[in-house]
């Protein structure tokens, strides 16, 4: 796995994949591999789930009440069913300081890096269609930017237990938080060809890229 600056579009290095993928999505005349995917994470916690249509050794249970922190960190292949929009928090303890613009211990990414915070002055939040090298290819589901670039796949959320939207749409968190509403964090939302950063509840699972921590 490797850091690219991302063509200097984000402030920091920025991994060459999602978190969890096994190989880094290329660009071309094809779908990236499933194993680019990644694993999908809940807004807060660290420990990830696959996506629901992928075989693995380990057992993921879907469950419909709400955990404390302490109950995701010793439940961690649970994931909470939380109704859909209208409970949109995985956790009786709303808390915005769960990830953040320092790495905190539920932050997921490995030593050195960390969720990327939201800054709006990088291309990479701030706007990425505008960004140089940039290409969205609806017809492989993948989009790319930055030089040398860096390339992202479509893989879809998870949503009530259930893969959703499976090369139409992505989600790719980030560590930045609503500043009025605990329950919902902002995300950079890929749909069909179009790029945003919004605000998405946090129960919902979607994709981190980690950037590297800023060096003391």
């Amino acid at each position: 796995m490797t850091a690219s600056t991302f063509g200097g579009i984000v402030n920091n290095p920025m991994m060459d994949r999602n978190l969890g993928a096994l190989v880094a999505a290329e660009a071309g005349e094809a779908e990236p591999d499933i194993l680019s995917h990644g694993l999908f994470y809940t807004w807060g916690r660290k420990d990830p789930f696959p996506a629901p249509n992928v075989q693995t050794t380990g057992e993921v249970k879907y469950d419909g009440a709400l955990m404390t922190i302490a109950e995701s960190v010793q439940n961690p292949t649970v994931y909470v069913k939380t109704g859909g929009d209208s409970v949109k928090d995985w956790t009786t303890e709303m808390s915005n300081s769960l990830w953040g613009a320092e790495k905190t211990v539920y932050d997921p990414c490995p030593a050195g890096y960390k969720v990327a915070y939201r800054d709006k002055s990088e291309p990479f939040w701030g706007g990425i269609s505008g960004a140089v090298g940039y290409e969205f290819n609806t017809t492989y589901k993948w989009f790319k930017a930055g030089d040398p670039a860096t390339v992202f796949p479509v893989p879809g959320y998870i949503d009530q237990g259930s893969l959703e939207r499976a090369g139409v749409r992505a989600y790719i968190w980030s560590s930045y938080a609503s500043s009025g509403d605990l329950n919902i964090a902002y995300q950079m939302y890929v749909n069909s060809g179009s790029i945003s950063v919004t605000e998405q509840r946090k129960s919902r699972a979607g994709n981190i890229r980690c950037v590297a921590e800023p060096a003391e």
